[in-house]
C-alpha cells in the first residue's frame, strides 16, 4: 500500500463542496466559525491508509489559534472494503458510510488554557487500509480561539 506522510491520495473537489460540508460542522464544535478549518478532502485508493495519530500535539499549542480541541470527520464516499476509522484505545472501528460523520474531542478536558492543551490518549486513531474501491473524507478541526486572519490563512 501507499502512505506518504501518513496520508496518501487526493481528489478534485467540486467548487463549494468543502464550504457546504463546513456549515453543519460549525454546530458540532460549539466554537466561533473563525476557529475552525476544513481541509481539502483526501481520497484513499486501495492500499492507502493513515497511520495511528492524534489530531493535536503539544507543538500545535504554539500556533495562533491554539491546538485542535475537536475533530469532525465526514465520510463523503466509502470503499467497497476496508477503510474504517479505528480508535485502538477504545476498541472501536467506525465503518465509513457516505453522508455520515464522527465527532471526537482531541484534548484532555477541561481546557482551561487554549495554548496548553494535552492530547487525549483515547483520541488516537487511524484510517485502516482501503482494500477495494476508494474512500474520500473531509476533516474539520476546531480550535479554541479564532484564526487571526480568518479560517483560510493556511495555518492548521
Amino acid at each position: 500500500g501507499s502512505s506518504a506522510g501518513g496520508r496518501s491520495g487526493s481528489v478534485p473537489v467540486p467548487d463549494g463542496s468543502a464550504r457546504t460540508a463546513a456549515s453543519p460542522c460549525e454546530r458540532f464544535g460549539g466554537r466561533a466559525s473563525r476557529g475552525i478549518r476544513l481541509e481539502k478532502p483526501p481520497r484513499y485508493e486501495p492500499g492507502a491508509e493513515y497511520r495511528l495519530h492524534t489530531d493535536t500535539i503539544p507543538a500545535f499549542n504554539e500556533l495562533a489559534p491554539g491546538g485542535r480541541h475537536a475533530t469532525v470527520l465526514l465520510y463523503l464516499d466509502a470503499p467497497d472494503a476496508g477503510g474504517a476509522t479505528v480508535f485502538p484505545a477504545l476498541g472501536l472501528a467506525v465503518a465509513p458510510e457516505p453522508g455520515t460523520a464522527i465527532y471526537f474531542r482531541n484534548a484532555v478536558e477541561p481546557v482551561s488554557d487554549p495554548f496548553a492543551m494535552d492530547p487525549h490518549p483515547d483520541a488516537a486513531h487511524a484510517g485502516a487500509p482501503v482494500r477495494a474501491g476508494a474512500k474520500t473524507i473531509a476533516t474539520k478541526w476546531f480550535h479554541p480561539v479564532p484564526f487571526p486572519d480568518g479560517p483560510d490563512d493556511g495555518r492548521s
